[in-house]
C-alpha cells in the first residue's frame, strides 16, 4: 500500500464519522420534532430520508476507503478506489443537505438533490469497473505468450 494515500483515508474516516453523528441527529429530529415545524407531513419524511442516506452512505464510504489498504488492491488502483469513496461522500452531502433544507422549508426546489444522487451512483459504479478492468487485465496477461 502506498503511504501517500493515508491522509486521504484518514480524512474520509473523520468526515464520515462526523456525517454519521449528523445522521443520527437528523433521525432523532425527524422522530421527535412536532409537526408544526414542518410545512407538511412529507417534509418529515424528507428529513428522515436525509438522515438514513447519510448513515448508510457514510458507512459505505468508510468501507470503500479501506480497499486500498488490502492486498487485493493494486497500487495503480488505489487512486480510483479513493475517488469512488470521495464521489459517494460528496454526493451524499449534496443529496442529504438539500433534502434537509427542503424539510425545513429553507428552499423550495431540490435542483442539487439529483446531482448528489448521480455522484453517489457514479461512486458505487466505479468499483465495478475497477474490478472488471482488473480481471480483464489479468486475463490478457495470461494469454499474451
Amino acid at each position: 500500500m502506498n503511504e501517500k494515500y493515508l491522509p486521504i483515508i484518514r480524512f474520509i474516516f473523520a468526515f464520515s464519522g462526523i456525517l454519521i453523528a449528523l445522521a443520527i441527529t437528523l433521525q432523532a429530529i425527524s422522530a421527535h420534532l412536532p409537526d408544526s415545524y414542518f410545512l407538511n407531513i412529507n417534509h418529515r419524511h424528507y428529513l428522515k430520508l436525509a438522515g438514513n442516506t447519510l448513515l448508510i452512505q457514510s458507512f459505505g464510504t468508510i468501507l470503500l476507503s479501506l480497499v486500498p489498504l488490502t492486498p487485493l488492491c493494486r497500487k495503480n488502483e488505489a487512486k480510483k478506489w479513493l475517488l469512488a469513496s470521495l464521489l459517494v461522500l460528496f454526493g451524499t452531502i449534496l443529496f442529504s443537505s438539500t433534502l434537509t433544507l427542503l424539510a425545513f422549508g429553507m428552499i423550495s426546489t431540490t435542483f442539487f438533490t439529483p446531482l448528489g444522487a448521480i455522484l453517489q451512483m457514479l461512486g458505487w459504479i466505479m468499483p465495478t469497473f475497477i474490478c472488471i478492468s482488473g480481471v480483464l487485465r489479468k486475463n490478457s496477461h495470461r494469454y499474451s505468450d
